[in-house]
């Protein structure tokens, strides 16, 4: 990926996640990518993306009632 492909939509504050939105120049168009010193996932769509997160934070709030 070029800078000129990607969109970023999400970053974490203490980590290096980066969120980035595939713009229709890329080869991924719409697709989103998580890198975080590498691509760690990538989703389909804003969607899948979107979904994805909702799962990881409830994930994390049960842990932190363990």
């Amino acid at each position: 990926f070029s800078r000129d492909q990607l969109l970023p939509i999400a970053a974490t504050e203490f980590d290096k996640d980066l969120f980035v939105l595939c713009l229709p120049n890329s080869s991924n168009p719409g697709s989103v990518v998580w890198f975080a010193g590498e691509e760690i996932d990538r989703f389909e769509n804003f969607n899948e993306y979107f979904m994805a997160m909702i799962d990881y934070n409830r994930d994390e709030v049960l842990a932190l009632k363990d």
